[in-house]
């Protein structure tokens, strides 16, 4: 009878520890949200960079190509697509971005380009390119 009831004992704390483990879980793996202050619901935060981004015309190769200028820290993008190119920032996934940027001559003006996928916060899904 004791033997049974500290058995049961065992079994509640464990089945506790794991529902508290598999909360915790899900708060760190849930996306990114922002709050809309108009209605009150919760929507997905917007893919931005967080730090300066060079896009390019061209990934593919050992190195990026074609430098198309600059999308500030901060800037929300607009994600198009996705390919697999060249090494930069520890991962070969890229995506294909417009956004108000800085052109190579220092004007303003909305880059369109690739930008490397670490330099991505707030990712969505898109299609492959």
């Amino acid at each position: 009878m004791k033997r049974d009831r500290a058995r049961s004992g065992r079994l509640g704390r464990v089945a506790t520890t794991g529902a508290l483990g598999a909360a915790l879980a899900l708060a760190f793996v849930s996306p990114a949200f922002a709050v809309d202050n108009g209605g009150g619901m919760a929507t997905p935060a917007q893919p931005k960079t967080n730090s300066p981004a060079t896009a390019y015309g061209s990934i593919y190769g050992s190195t990026p190509q074609n430098r198309m200028g600059t999308i500030w820290a901060g800037t929300k993008v607009d994600m198009r697509c996705w390919a697999d190119g060249a090494w930069a920032n520890g991962t070969n996934r890229w995506f294909f971005v417009h956004a108000p940027g800085v052109s190579t001559n220092g004007t303003s003006v909305r880059v369109s380009g690739w930008i490397n996928a670490n330099k991505v916060s707030n990712q969505k899904v898109v299609p492959h390119c």
